[in-house]
């Protein structure tokens, strides 16, 4: 029989052997401990749940576990937490604390401050730090339903905070994009989602923990350079930069959030609204946003827009695409389809498949070849199919839109967009 003495002396009791632990990923032999430090950070969530950073001026661990039957601690209180080390996700150990004790009262350990670079370069995994930067995204988690993403631009680098949902609305959230903030957090060296790829992350326990520095412009036209001199620059490069603004002819809209923007010079911008925008194809406007490219095209995120006096318009010839055409884009063979960006375009083939939209329209995939061009179109009075048959009758349409080429990365795949066509039947047949 083993005495409990043995069992006592094998207990972890220092933080600094959970924070090995816990760095090497390696689950130990004896999973359990006894450790007291004194509180630096807490971060609730999930109700119950919570993450408790203890400190001992040197090292500084995080210990979950949930306060359903234990007090709640505080920043400066002196704990000691008996638990043992679980599985966290596929290639990460997690201590997590089932009594939690609270011994009486220390000086909070104050945050830590510098540089982005150096606080999230893992000096300070686990300990409380500041991160001073400018909001340039915020966005729900896609495997986590508990916690937001905000992105964060600081000397040149890009970094990811997390928030949990309960910590903040997404509309306060938004509320701080092109706002330089100080957030109260720490820095956690484990992969916060699965399929998340960057792993070091800045954790906030709410929006209270977010100071402005200096709040988002009130005109976001009005200190914004011209994207004109955007030449040359990287991926990288483009996305460190402030916001800017681009002036032109609205090519195509869709969903009320995007749109293609022809500038005065010929070229093309791809605008990803920060929300729904009333702007209609011809209108001639000004946009402001972050400034990105897939490599090929301008894109500017997160923008506003406004109307400027409109100039005459005068639409491009419509370009006839016969199946060769298409079937030469898909494998490549026109090197120059890229150019066709914006310009009009002409299409004849047979209807793929149709599905219920609205009472009132169809959306037709056309078939060209082997090319599919989605479009909506009103339902004709003649309509025998009914979405609820297996087979559905092909229909012969004439199409004309405008080429969008998106990349895939941001749903803006290499593929044209019909936007606000004009569909009409040429004849119609059941297959």
């Amino acid at each position: 029989m083993i005495s409990a003495n043995i069992i006592l002396a094998a207990l972890m009791t220092q933080l600094s052997d959970i924070a090995r632990t816990v760095e090497a990923d390696i689950m130990p032999e004896n999973r359990n401990f006894c450790v007291t430090g004194t509180v630096s950070y807490v971060l609730v969530h999930q109700e119950h749940y919570c993450h408790i950073l203890v400190d001992d001026g040197k090292i500084g661990v995080d210990v979950t576990g949930t306060l359903k039957q234990s007090p709640k601690p505080s920043p400066g209180d002196v704990i000691r937490l008996d638990g043992m080390f679980m599985p966290e996700g596929a290639e990460s150990v997690q201590p997590q604390f089932s009594r939690l004790e609270i011994l009486g009262r220390a000086n909070a350990p104050a945050p830590a401050s510098g540089s982005a670079d150096e606080i999230m370069s893992g000096r300070y995994d686990f300990r409380r730090a500041l991160l001073i930067g400018e909001i340039r995204d915020v966005k729900p988690s896609e495997t986590n339903p508990y916690w937001n993403f905000l992105s964060v631009i600081a000397q040149g680098n890009q970094y990811y905070a997390t928030i949990p949902a309960h910590g903040a609305t997404m509309a306060e959230l938004s509320a701080l994009i092109g706002s330089y903030v100080q957030m109260d957090g720490f820095p956690d060296s484990h992969t916060c989602s699965f399929r998340f790829l960057s792993e070091r992350h800045f954790k906030i326990n709410s929006i209270d923990n977010v100071k402005v520095l200096r709040p988002t412009p009130e005109d976001p036209f009005a200190d914004a350079p011209s994207v004109d001199r955007l030449r040359g620059l990287s991926a990288k490069d483009l996305s460190m930069l402030e916001r800017h603004k681009a002036a032109g002819r609205i090519i195509t809209i869709w969903q009320s959030n995007y749109a293609l923007l022809q500038m005065r010079d010929g070229r093309m911008a791809f605008i990803s609204f920060a929300g729904k925008q009333n702007l209609k194809r011809g209108d001639y406007a000004e946009t402001a946003g972050y400034p990105d490219t897939d490599g090929f095209t301008l894109i500017l995120s997160r923008a506003q827009s406004r109307l400027l006096d409109n100039e005459p318009f005068e639409e491009s010839a419509v370009i006839t695409l016969s199946e060769q055409d298409v079937a030469k884009t898909l494998s490549g063979e026109i090197p120059e389809t890229p150019l066709r960006q914006g310009k009009r375009f002409s299409v004849t083939g047979n209807v793929a498949a149709f599905s219920e939209m609205q009472r009132s329209q169809k959306a037709f995939p056309k078939r060209c070849g082997i090319r599919r061009f989605p479009s909506s179109v009103r339902r004709p009075s003649t309509q025998s199919a009914t979405a609820g048959r297996k087979r559905y009758p092909s229909r012969v349409r004439e199409k004309t839109a405008a080429f969008l080429f998106r990349s895939s990365t941001t749903e803006r795949a290499s593929t044209p967009r019909p936007s606000e066509a004009r569909t009409r039947v040429i004849s119609e047949f059941s297959e």
